[in-house]
């Protein structure tokens, strides 16, 4: 990967974490989470993972069905051990981190959408992208298509 894009960042990092709030929560209203993201912290996937709570929610871990705050953590995922699963008590419902948002349901690791939509903030091209994240053209493309259609600002 480039060096320039993991050195200390001089720019506010305030529209990454507007655009990742966006992407990961869909029809809540944005607000000053106070949760600053530095590129640094963000390749590790235990840092992306929490940052990930931290972002969508700010208050608390709480259902995605029934919004209720009574959650017990249910273990961690057997291919991605920093993905924490949960049970929501109210409605039984199970899920995980990223349940329902953007990041599910993907063969790529959190980390590298994370890395995507930070190349995109720097509007770098879907080939350069490509090229950082030594990815194939088409999954770069359909990556940022996903993105964009949650934070058109992205695009």
């Amino acid at each position: 990967m480039a060096q320039y894009a993991f050195r200390g960042v001089d720019k506010s990092p305030s529209l990454q974490e507007l655009v990742l709030h966006r992407a990961l929560v869909r029809s809540r209203s944005i607000g000053d989470t106070g949760v600053m993201i530095h590129i640094q912290s963000l390749i590790d996937d235990a840092k992306c993972f929490e940052t990930v709570r931290a972002l969508r929610w700010p208050n608390g871990v709480c259902c995605p069905r029934c919004e209720s705050f009574e959650i017990t953590k249910q273990g961690r995922d057997d291919t991605q051990p920093e993905r924490q699963r949960y049970l929501c008590q109210s409605c039984e419902r199970r899920f995980d981190d990223l349940t329902d948002t953007i990041f599910a349901g993907h063969h790529q690791p959190l980390r590298v959408w994370i890395l995507c939509l930070y190349f995109m903030g720097l509007n770098l091209s879907n080939h350069q992208i490509a090229k950082e994240l030594d990815l194939n053209k088409d999954d770069v493309h359909q990556m940022t298509s996903q993105l964009c259609s949650r934070s058109p600002c992205l695009c």
